[in-house]
């Protein structure tokens, strides 16, 4: 792999997760403002306009490292952008916090997590690099390959973001499972009428039984 090959798929992937989180977090407004209090950094009352920033810039970002306009400018945003996250990320950990990541999605199953803080770092390398690659003038990638690199681009972003939710995994797989009586239909006896249970008897009693019955029966056919 070319070092233009590895800048391409470093700025996509980065674009690719920055694109997500602030379509997401742009979509639902209301659970971003309660991820950032989540953090206790920013005053109350500068939350609504930094939700409204923080997504923005991410959409805006995201777009423009997908789309390869002004990479220079666009990496020094992600790179911002990562930078927060990992200094906020860190900030909870170093508190005792524990909260909503909210980094790319508004999901409270991704907690703050020493792997969401290595995760933020390895972004922040990672927008380093094409900053730093931004302002040499490489070769452009050949048309053959962008299929290719945009396809280990978008799976390495997927598995960037699912990275996250590791320790929610592990916390359930940890879980004694609780054992508990199988749920089924039960009959209930209370409202049964009590009968006597029936005599046994024997097969010659049975007879004598059925003949004067039967004797029974012919004496009244007579009257």
């Amino acid at each position: 792999m070319d070092l233009p090959d590895a800048v391409l798929i470093l700025r996509i992937c980065c674009g690719v997760l920055l694109l997500w989180a602030g379509l997401h977090k742009l979509v639902n407004l209301g659970a971003t403002r309660e991820a950032i209090l989540g953090y206790r950094v920013i005053p109350f009352r500068f939350v609504r306009v930094a939700a409204v920033v923080l997504s923005a810039a991410e959409f805006v970002t995201g777009v423009l490292l997908v789309i390869g306009v002004m990479p220079g400018i666009a990496s020094v945003a992600a790179l911002a952008v990562f930078a927060g996250f990992a200094g906020g990320i860190a900030s909870t950990l170093v508190r005792g916090i524990k909260t909503a990541c909210s980094c790319f999605s508004t999901s409270p199953f991704e907690s703050t997590s020493v792997v969401t803080l290595a995760r933020a770092v390895v972004l922040v390398a990672m927008s380093a690099s094409v900053v730093a690659a931004s302002r040499e003038n490489l070769p452009a990638v050949p048309g053959s390959r962008l299929i290719p690199d945009v396809t280990v681009a978008v799976g390495a972003a997927v598995l960037l973001r699912l990275v996250g939710l590791v320790p929610q995994a592990l916390l359930y797989l940890r879980e004694k499972p609780v054992v508990a009586p199988a749920r089924g239909h039960r009959v209930s006896l209370r409202h049964l009428p009590l009968e006597p249970p029936l005599p046994l008897i024997s097969n010659d009693e049975v007879d004598t039984l059925v003949e004067v019955t039967v004797s029974q029966g012919g004496m009244r056919g007579e009257r």
